[in-house]
């Protein structure tokens, strides 16, 4: 091969490799960032909760690969669609994060589809077999700021046709109500539990 065919050969290597890696790129940030908006490290679960509040009129966040919201976010994702995709205590143990939230090791995100056919997406503890001490919000004294005020829904934990109790308020958090903010496809809820302690976040289908 003379002088002047390597060189050619060379420079068609290169554009070769520039194009795959721009069109990967490409592909990377369009996996998110093309239907989604303000997707970006999380820095907070409130930040988090402000990013899924983004996204309630579309379906992004169950269209974009579990990888690239992982990616994005810097926690874990668990998609339960994908058979061949372990659970978040596993990939705590496995798997190391390109990118990392300080909450990758609090939080993680679960993603399931319902018997009912419905997609669901829930934020979670990510300590397996073991309660919160205390919320998955910084602060229960009062509503995120990012988001506007949830709208509420009474939602007591009955026995016997009658309420259990009386549950317990933290913050501006009661045990027995649920808090929701309501877009065009989605709903995403913030779940009080009975000891009034916001203990996770869902987002389904309206």
């Amino acid at each position: 091969m003379t002088k002047y065919s390597m060189k050619i050969y060379s420079l068609f290597v290169v554009f070769l490799f520039a194009t795959h890696a721009a069109d990967a790129k490409g592909r990377s940030a369009a996996a998110v960032s093309h239907s989604c908006k303000n997707i970006a490290l999380v820095s907070s679960t409130e930040h988090l909760l402000y990013q899924l509040y983004s996204n309630l009129d579309s379906a992004c966040l169950f269209e974009s690969p579990p990888d690239a919201l992982e990616n994005a976010w810097g926690i874990y994702v668990t998609d339960l669609r994908d058979e061949k995709r372990s659970s978040f205590w596993d990939r705590v143990q496995s798997h190391k994060l390109p990118r990392y939230s300080k909450l990758s090791k609090n939080i993680g995100v679960l993603i399931k589809k319902l018997e009912n056919g419905k997609l669901w997406l829930t934020v979670n503890p990510i300590a397996q077999g073991e309660i919160l001490p205390g919320s998955i919000l910084s602060t229960q004294d009062k509503f995120p700021d990012l988001l506007p005020p949830p709208e509420r829904e009474y939602n007591p934990v009955m026995i016997v046709g009658k309420p259990w109790l009386k549950p317990r308020t933290v913050g501006v958090y009661r045990g027995d109500y649920s808090y929701y903010w309501k877009g065009k496809k989605l709903t995403l809820l913030m779940k009080s539990a009975f000891f009034g302690y916001v203990d996770r976040f869902e987002v389904f289908f309206n």
